[in-house]
């Protein structure tokens, strides 16, 4: 999309009230702190830049992490194509399944100490 595209689609949802949106945009498309800026310099939107890659690698993903990556992308989509917003995509015996946002958050769950002693003893 064209920054003019993306702005007239901000101001477009503005209007009809929604006050939030997320844009992704690829790594190689270009610098998207600039973009940012100009889409905060042409809406009366807060902009705001968060680079996933810098929160969450750790080094080079493995061809499962990509797919895992993949098929919560494609549920996440899923959900906000019907409809279901504040949700959460997560794996859950052996499935991709939607969470409510506000249960997934303010939950527990208990760990399985036996991976906690396997990836200390493979730590060392």
């Amino acid at each position: 999309m064209s920054l003019a595209d993306i702005v007239k689609l901000m101001d477009d949802n503005a209007k009809k009230g929604k006050r939030a949106g997320i844009i992704v945009a690829a790594e190689g498309c270009g610098s998207t702190s600039k973009l940012a800026l100009e889409m905060q310099q042409q809406t009366e939107s807060e902009v705001r830049l968060s680079i996933l890659g810098y929160a969450q690698r750790g080094g080079s993903p493995t061809t499962r992490s990509r797919l895992l990556a993949s098929l919560f992308a494609e549920k996440a989509v899923d959900l906000i194509c019907q409809g279901q917003g504040n949700m959460a995509v997560g794996w859950q015996n052996g499935t991709i399944m939607g969470f409510d946002l506000d249960n997934a958050a303010n939950g527990t769950k208990s760990i399985d100490l036996r991976l906690l002693q396997v990836a200390d003893m493979l730590a060392t």
